[in-house]
């Protein structure tokens, strides 16, 4: 054992250790028993021994780094997955806008998603539509979604609700949900 003072470093691992100490707090071998103290010398060591550096010490970010790809691949997968899957999920984390309905670089393929299209006519509007829980548009609107059941209601602007029903988003198709009358 390497002694400096009151503390001395094991043999095994490096780790600091009380010179008191009968068992190193790393590894847990036994340490040498003390060695006789001898008079103390005016000038240091020649080549005072540090401890290794030790792998131990630093947090393995990697890991968690790779839990959140792997977490974001797994929810992808689940919204449809490859690119569109990546898209919706991150517009519903991050509150991102879900109504495609225009052509472009926002666009979701066709081929993975359905179109559910909400119109309201006569009464006195605006009405304020919501699908699941979500305030989507006014009066009218067209959204692109993934294949699922959404919970569509329109309101009037007093509040009253005056449209409660589920509707299924079919890939490849549309689905209408239509709103008529006079509140």
């Amino acid at each position: 054992m390497k002694q400096s003072g009151s503390i001395k470093f094991c043999q095994t691992c490096g780790a600091e250790v009380p010179k008191d100490a009968l068992f190193c707090t790393r590894c847990g071998r036994q340490m040498a028993a003390p060695a006789p103290s001898l008079p103390a010398k005016s000038s240091p060591p020649v080549n005072p021994q540090k401890p290794a550096a030790t792998v131990g010490n630093k947090f393995p970010w990697w890991i968690i780094i790779v839990l959140i790809v792997v977490f974001i691949t797994w929810q992808a997968n689940q919204r449809g997955g490859g690119d569109a899957g990546i898209k919706n999920f991150f517009n519903e984390i991050f509150g991102g806008n879900t109504n495609n309905s225009g052509s472009g670089s926002n666009s979701v393929p066709v081929s993975t998603t359905g179109r559910l299209f909400i119109s309201i006519s006569g009464g006195n509007g605006p009405y304020d539509i919501y699908v699941n829980g979500s305030l989507v548009g006014e009066n009218s609107v067209t959204l692109t979604l993934l294949p699922g059941s959404y919970h569509v209601m329109v309101y009037n602007r007093s509040g009253t609700k005056i449209k409660d029903e589920t509707s299924s988003v079919i890939a490849g198709k549309q689905s209408i949900v239509s709103v008529s009358g006079v509140w």
